[in-house]
Formats: C-alpha cells, sequence, structure tokens
C-alpha cells in the first residue's frame, strides 16, 4: 500500500486546513505543558535527567554519525519532558557545524533512514518492498526492555518529527498508521502485511466453509524455531470456526497479523508518538493514513515549477540570469532520484516541506577564487545554492552533478 495507490490527498484545500488545526492544539497542548510543574519530570522516571538549556528556545543534543540511533536514542533518555517540547538542535560530535536548522533537518531524515536497517531488526519491508513494518524477529534479537525503550523512542522521534514540520524517510505501512490514529482495522488493511492470508480470509468469507475447511481460533506461531498454537480468544483451540462465526474469525486473524508478533513494540511505539501527538488530537482533527503518511514524508512530487515561482536570488543573479534559467532548465531534465538528491544537496531535505522552504530557496552568485572552473556550493542551513558564474549550460550540468553526486552527508562542501 502507498499513497499512490490509494486516495489523494488534497494538499490546497482539507488536509491543510486539518494540518493546521492539528499543529496548532499540538503546540497549545506543548504551551500548557511547558508551564505546569510536571513538565520538568523525566521522560523515563528513574534515569538519570537533566533538562537542557532551560531558559534556551531551543534543546541542543549531541550525536554521533557513526552511531547516529544509539547516540540519539541515550540523548533523549536524558531528556525531560520540558526539553522534548522545545524545538531541537543538533550537534555532530566531532565537526564544526553549528546548527540553525540545517543539521536537525539532516538528522531527522538520516536517522529514520537508519531505523530500517536490516541488520538491526527493528522494522523490516514488507511484500511490496515500498513501505516497512515492525519486524517480528526484533522479539528474538532484543530484551523485553530493550524493545520498549527503543520502540518508545521511535514513537517519540516521530512525534517529534510531527510536532516541529520536519520529514522523515521511512514510509510506514497502513496498519501501522491506522494503530498510531486510535483507527479500527479491517480484512483490506493487511493486504500489503500479507497478501496470500488475506485473500484467503476473504474467500472464507465469500464462500461457505463447513465441510471444506477445519480450521480453530488458534493460529500456528513460530518461537524460537519451534510452532506453538496462539490462541485467537480464550478456549480458541477448542473452538471450530463455522459459517456462523467466521466474521469474528477473520477479524480476530486480521488484528492477530498486524500485532500477534509484535504487540510489545507497537504498544511501545504507540505510547511513544501519543507522548507528543495525543492521540485526543489526532481523533479531533480527524486525521487519516493518507494523511498521516503525508505529514511524515512530505510532498511525494517535486514540482519544479513551484519552487522556482517563490525562488529567491543574490549576489548579482535574478531570474533572468542565464545560469538561473539553466539551472532550472537542468533540474526539469533530471530523474526524478537526480532531482531529489539535487534537492538535498541545497537543502538538507528530499522532499519539499509542506510548507515550503524557510528561508526561501535560493540561488546566489558563488565568490570562489576559482570562478567559472569551481563547483556548486550550498549553505543547506539557509537552503543556498552558491552557483558559479558558468559560461555555458553544458558546464553548469557536469559540474552541478558531480557537486550533487560528490558531497557527503556531513556537508563537505557547504
Amino acid at each position: 500500500w502507498t499513497l499512490r495507490q490509494g486516495a489523494q490527498v488534497d494538499f490546497e484545500g482539507t488536509f491543510r486546513r486539518k494540518r493546521q488545526m492539528l499543529l496548532e492544539e499540538l503546540h497549545t497542548t506543548a504551551a500548557l505543558a511547558l508551564t505546569e510543574d510536571g513538565a520538568g519530570a523525566a521522560l523515563d522516571p528513574g534515569r538519570p535527567t537533566a533538562s537542557l538549556q532551560p531558559d534556551s528556545p531551543f534543546t541542543r543534543i549531541e550525536v554521533r554519525r557513526g552511531e547516529l540511533l544509539d547516540s540519539s536514542f541515550r540523548a533523549f533518555a536524558m531528556l525531560r519532558s520540558r526539553d522534548l517540547l522545545k524545538p531541537l538542535r543538533i550537534h555532530y560530535a566531532g565537526e564544526e557545524g553549528i546548527d540553525s536548522g540545517g543539521l536537525v533537518k539532516d538528522w531527522f531524515v538520516e536517522l529514520s533512514r537508519s531505523l530500517v536497517d536490516g541488520n538491526l531488526g527493528l522494522f523490516a519491508p514488507t511484500e511490496d518492498k515500498d513501505t516497512y513494518a515492525v519486524d517480528p524477529r526484533s522479539r528474538h534479537l532484543h530484551s523485553e526492555r530493550h524493545l520498549r525503550d527503543y520502540f518508545r523512542f521511535v514513537g517519540r522521534f516521530l512525534g517529534k518529527a510531527v510536532l516541529d514540520r520536519h520529514v522523515v524517510d521511512v514510509r510506514l505501512e497502513r496498519t501501522l498508521l491506522l494503530q498510531l490514529l486510535g483507527a479500527r482495522l479491517n480484512l483490506a488493511d493487511i493486504a500489503g502485511l500479507d497478501t496470500h492470508r488475506c485473500r484467503g480470509l476473504q474467500w472464507m468469507l465469500d464462500n461457505p466453509i463447513e465441510g471444506v475447511l477445519s480450521e480453530t481460533f488458534s493460529v500456528g506461531m513460530e518461537v524460537l524455531g519451534e510452532v506453538v498454537q496462539v490462541e485467537l480468544k480464550p478456549g480458541g483451540a477448542g473452538l471450530d470456526v463455522t459459517d456462523a462465526n467466521k466474521a469474528e474469525y477473520v477479524q480476530l486473524m486480521v488484528e492477530y497479523t498486524a500485532r500477534g508478533a509484535v504487540d510489545l513494540q507497537l504498544e511501545a511505539l504507540m505510547r511513544g508518538f501519543h507522548d507528543l501527538v495525543p492521540l485526543s488530537v489526532l481523533t479531533q482533527t480527524h486525521v487519516t493514513p493518507d494523511e498521516l503518511l503525508v505529514l511524515f514524508l512530505g510532498q511525494d512530487k517535486l514540482d519544479v515549477s513551484e519552487v522556482e515561482a517563490v525562488a529567491k536570488y543574490a549576489g548579482g543573479y535574478s531570474e533572468t540570469s542565464p545560469q538561473v534559467q539553466w539551472f532550472w532548465d537542468v533540474l526539469r531534465s533530471m530523474s526524478a532520484q537526480q532531482q531529489r538528491h539535487t534537492l538535498r544537496f541545497v537543502t538538507g531535505l528530499h522532499k519539499v516541506p509542506l510548507d515550503g522552504f524557510d528561508p526561501p530557496f535560493t540561488i546566489m552568485q558563488s565568490t570562489h577564487e576559482g570562478g567559472a572552473a569551481s563547483f556548486p556550493r550550498s549553505h543547506t542551513c539557509f537552503n543556498q545554492l552558491a552557483l558559479p558564474p558558468y559560461l555555458s549550460r553544458k558546464d553548469l550540468q557536469e559540474k552541478l552533478a558531480f557537486a550533487v553526486e560528490n558531497a557527503s552527508s556531513a556537508f563537505l562542501m557547504a
């Protein structure tokens, strides 16, 4: 299941209004929490915590690129609730960059990508390979305490992205989105998780089964290499499925498919997400799964004309400068993947934020001593592209492609 295959989100109408209502409610809730006596309470009672920069409008944390997930997890564990309600600023250990907004954008994208590293066993791709679900193997790879702590951290991370209007780069599968919204699951929702099971259960609903199928209200689940029977309801192993009760059986199988082997992880994930995005607010604003996905990912499609229409120019460039016109022409000629890479080179983001770029996407004439022989540079914190005064479209295209391809995530060319 992907957004492209489901209902389209009306960006200019209903969605924008609902998103504005959601954010207003979230920030009102956060502002109230910051004034309450309990706002300094530890997120995890019993852990050593310290309020970070209590008089600062930001919460600054230090993380390490080489161990981004673990260092971010440890940093969050040290926060008090008032710290997590403030906008984040990131410092990468061993790097000189000062976060004016670009590094935290990078952190949200890179950390979200690290969550789906198959070696960690936290999330795994679904059958369509485009979405991710909680990895059932995680219960064999991690202790219960570790699972609770990590998945609650993941939930807070996703909630923080929504609260602070940042995008992430992990597409969650439909049943996860529905459960974050507190919605009831139906049979069609599990198609992306287990197509074969979904079809089998649909056949059972559509056809008489007595004398054809022999099932009980239980299901086999592999645990440490052995298959054990799990009851879908108390006494389910001794209760036959009939035409009279098959609808109940199908609904229980839907819930088992979505939660059975990952119930602990999902509970922790939802708890963490609702720490920052309360379920009551989501319910009040009637957010749909499609809309929640867009809140996480931003707009899928890059419309170059929309970015160009609000772009700014500096350093001697204007919208009529040949180099500027060549840049937009080159960007339009790129593949979708190349466009995303170029966008990230300039802004630190792989997609256009739902609110547009702030500061505006800006093309300025480079002052590098190499002149037209130098490569483009970017200032991601300010969404600026420093573009040398190239003498031809071909030269601009080649130099830009090299810069985008070879710029590291540590902003070495910034």
